[in-house]
């Protein structure tokens, strides 16, 4: 999976969609990837590894609690994705390492915010 950012507008519409409060945006489709980057709107955080990636780890059993996770520090966010083999190495922020891990186990962390306000 293909992970961008959006990097220079409040919002872009077009082979995907991204805004200023949602700007990270994961695609399978490497076409859609390489449109989104030649856009100049994007940067490439996470391209897929040759080897197919490791499966989600998300199961009724295994729920991610995104509101324990949030309370923790940056320094234990590394901890946990390193014990959970979560790559991390291109995050450079606790909301970036949130995501990612978030992500892993087929969640979003911005989107679980969001429906928390609701």
């Amino acid at each position: 999976m293909y992970h961008l950012r959006l990097k220079k507008a409040l919002s872009y519409r077009g082979v995907v969609s991204a805004t200023k409060d949602a700007p990270d945006v994961f695609v399978d489709d490497k076409a859609a990837a390489e449109a989104a980057l030649s856009s100049g709107y994007f940067d490439l955080i996470k391209a897929p590894d040759d080897k197919k990636e490791p499966e989600s780890k998300q199961t009724e059993g295994n729920a991610v609690d995104y509101e324990k996770l949030g309370n923790l520090t940056k320094a234990e966010l590394i901890k946990f994705a390193e014990e959970n083999e979560i790559d991390i190495k291109d995050c450079k922020t606790k909301g970036d390492i949130l995501e990612e891990i978030s992500a892993f186990y087929g969640g979003s962390y911005t989107m679980m915010e969001l429906q928390k306000g609701e």
